[in-house]
């Protein structure tokens, strides 16, 4: 289910944002869009390209430096 803390403005109207409309019923609508829009972004951001693997850091990785040695 959907969080408690969701906020939705209307910011040329209410640049301030002081109306939260996520609970308007009349805006269920947009909630409704963005709440699927999220969820097929975070699908395909998740999603492992075909033929790729996943091949784990080794144990001494310090992961990726811009300079020459590590501090």
């Amino acid at each position: 289910g959907a969080p408690n803390n969701i906020e939705l403005y209307n910011r040329l109207k209410d640049p301030a944002e002081m109306v939260n409309l996520a609970n308007d019923p009349d805006h269920s609508w947009v909630i409704n869009q963005l709440d699927k829009r999220l969820s097929e972004r975070i699908k395909e951001a998740t999603t492992h390209p075909d033929g790729l693997s996943f091949t784990a850091p080794l144990s001494d990785d310090r992961g990726v430096s811009k300079v020459d040695q590590y501090y």
